[in-house]
């Protein structure tokens, strides 16, 4: 095991992890790009890239942050 891990855990109600999951199954994207990608936004930081391009609109519609 490395001795300094990069990656965290934060917890989410189940009916909102339901609801990341299915939107992100729908669309062929990972669920932790997809949560990183929108919690940078909400930061004002650089959003993660994606090969499946920019869904901030279509998410926006989905989820409220």
């Amino acid at each position: 095991m490395a001795n300094s891990q990069r990656r965290r855990s934060i917890s989410v109600r189940g009916e909102v992890y339901d609801r990341v999951k299915k939107y992100c199954e729908h669309k062929g994207i990972s669920m932790s790009a997809f949560v990183e990608e929108r919690i940078l936004e909400h930061l004002g930081g650089s959003p993660v890239s994606s090969s499946k391009g920019s869904t901030k609109a279509e998410i926006g519609q989905h989820f409220t942050f």
